[in-house]
């Protein structure tokens, strides 16, 4: 467990100095990052703090609550969703969304790094699991799965401005998800397609009003058919069908 001490205790270090930048200079972390008001600033570095104090605690565990674990990489989603957000609907300067990617980035990789050395207490190698399911996967399945990926692809060379960038915001945003719901959940079980539902879910009004144009037509139509989807493997896994397609082959 000195990997996952290791990453929380990096977690931990992000979290108190962010949360003590934010406490101590709630303006200019404002300006920066206009238009987010600076009362939203200093209530996220209470959160923050009480965040990093709670890390600090569990690092020097010798074996830290799995509980606790999945709660901060729930915060760690929370943020990368968060910064998505914030990407798509405000009007940031581009020194701010630089600064928001990178910082978003990093957050969500040690909430991945985190669920991973999670999941390799539980099983050998979390993610040569995830590859087996996905060859396990019905191949109409991995057809669709390929041909909703090459639509964004193509919705980002050839949408509009404003809808190309929300695409590539809601992409990217959705895979960390995505992949933490697998390492969470023991593999390509049918809750990780929930990972799609809060980042796609804003895209569909910013598609919808770029409609008249085929490949933004394309795209929601792909979009609102996975959803679909997703919504269905959600139902089904809360009923209890929480197999994961290796699983149902043997």
């Amino acid at each position: 467990m000195q990997g996952l001490r290791t990453i929380l205790a990096m977690n931990a270090a992000s979290c108190l100095g962010f949360g003590a930048l934010f406490l101590l200079a709630p303006a200019a972390v404002s300006a920066f990052l206009s238009p987010i008001p600076a009362w939203l600033i200093s209530v996220t570095s209470l959160a923050l703090l009480g965040n990093g104090l709670h890390l600090n605690s569990a690092r020097h565990r010798a074996m830290p609550s799995r509980w606790e674990v999945l709660w901060f990489s729930l915060g760690d989603m929370a943020w990368w969703l968060a910064s998505a957000a914030i990407l798509i609907w405000l009007p940031l300067s581009m020194a701010a969304k630089g600064a928001t990617v990178i910082v978003a980035i990093t957050v969500a990789a040690m909430g991945l790094a985190q669920l991973w050395h999670l999941a390799r207490a539980d099983r050998d190698a979390p993610f040569r699991n995830m590859i087996a399911d996905w060859l396990a996967l019905p191949l109409w399945v991995q057809a669709w799965l390929v041909a909703l990926n090459l639509m964004f692809w193509l919705g980002f060379f050839r949408l509009p401005g404003e809808a190309a960038f929300a695409a590539l915001v809601a992409y990217i945003a959705s895979g960390p998800i995505l992949i933490a719901l697998a390492l969470w959940s023991g593999g390509l079980t049918r809750i990780v397609g929930a990972g799609h539902l809060v980042p796609w879910l804003p895209l569909v009004p910013i598609l919808w009003r770029h409609a008249a144009q085929p490949e933004a037509a394309l795209l929601l139509g792909a979009v609102l058919i996975c959803l679909i989807f997703d919504i269905y493997d959600l139902i089904r896994w809360l009923a209890g069908d929480r197999l994961t397609p290796t699983q149902r082959i043997t």
